[in-house]
């Protein structure tokens, strides 16, 4: 049965491409086709700009949420300190590293992705913020699959506003949209090539908040939906081979929720999310063999939260999507803010 949870990150890139590859005089190269005539390697590529816009999107979300709810001096339970009133802007930056691989036998890689995010983000009202992220990232892969070995490397940014909107006292609202370009360096079997990609998503997503009543245990909720659209240019390789461009898009779901325990200036918790593809091509068949095609995915999360003296944040998490059948996906992510 293929609706076992997966990650979302280097195997959710392939599932993207969608078709079956074509084997080149025996073996894959860089500029080698699927079934339906769609390029191999801009097909991985295309999907880790969509794991990193995935990436950025959820991260937004979360600052939105923490932000306004400070700005009022509401606390979720996550360790950080409430604002004055008089704290209306919110600088803030993050950095994660991605580690993700498919064992996918035909199309078997790895990867490492960075990302640095940075953003402000203002309070208009009691209820409301408004803010910009602008995030740089950073991939590097091992193609195990081509012929003799290969890689590809890629460095890109994204633009996006954001916003953070207090319904009542237990429920938010939360949204995002981004822009983003790429450029990529892909080469094996003697092989090269260049080429650009860009990138557009939007996320909204609905939060609740509850503390627990005479404890210090405080509950999280959420519900979200992100829409990715991905793009990249034709190339032409060293060996004179033309290469299409593609385009893919995903529409997926998220359900989590958070327990968190807040001790003076430090907040550990646990977390965890079920993700779910609403909308993605099919499974592989590459030499015979079929791909999972897992559609879902659960994320459990383990972090600590903490808030200095004044109004200093930050935090540390480590998460890992776990059921892919044949990929992995984990995160280590670290974030610090300020409000003045």
């Amino acid at each position: 049965m293929s609706n076992r949870p997966r990650l979302a990150a280097l195997l959710l890139g392939s599932l993207l491409c969608g078709g079956a590859w074509a084997q080149q005089g025996g073996a894959t190269t860089i500029t080698s086709k699927d079934g339906t005539g769609q390029p191999v390697m801009v097909d991985v590529i295309r999907g880790l700009s969509a794991a990193t816009t995935s990436n950025i999107a959820n991260d937004l979300s979360l600052r939105s949420l923490t932000a306004v709810l400070a700005g009022t001096g509401r606390d979720l339970g996550t360790g950080i300190a409430a604002a004055s009133g008089g704290n209306r802007w919110n600088l803030w930056g993050a950095a994660a590293e991605n580690r993700t691989a498919s064992s996918y036998q035909p199309l078997q890689s790895s990867s490492n992705i960075g990302t640095l995010s940075v953003g402000v983000d203002y309070r208009i009202n009691d209820g409301l913020i408004v803010g910009l992220a602008v995030a740089g990232d950073r991939s590097r892969s091992n193609l195990n699959y081509v012929a003799g070995g290969g890689n590809l490397s890629g460095d890109g940014y994204t633009v996006a506003p954001y916003f953070g909107y207090i319904l009542n006292r237990f429920w938010t609202l939360d949204g995002s949209v981004g822009y983003g370009r790429s450029s990529y360096d892909i080469s094996g079997g003697g092989v090269s090539g260049s080429f650009r990609g860009t990138r557009t998503f939007g996320s909204i997503g609905l939060n609740y908040r509850q503390q627990i009543a005479g404890s210090r245990w405080g509950v999280i909720g959420r519900g979200a939906l992100t829409s990715l659209s991905s793009r990249t240019s034709s190339f032409t390789a060293t060996n004179n081979v033309f290469t299409d461009g593609t385009a893919s898009d995903l529409t997926q779901l998220r359900l989590g929720g958070q327990l968190a325990y807040a001790a003076s200036q430090f907040t550990p918790y646990f977390g965890l999310t079920y993700v779910y593809d609403i909308r993605r091509p099919g499974s592989l068949i590459v030499g015979g063999q079929t791909s999972s095609g897992d559609r879902d995915a659960w994320v459990p999360a383990i972090g600590l939260r903490f808030s200095g003296s004044g109004s200093v944040y930050g935090g540390l998490q480590l998460s890992s999507e776990r059921g892919r059948s044949e990929a992995k996906n984990d995160q280590l992510l670290l974030n610090m803010g300020v409000r003045f």
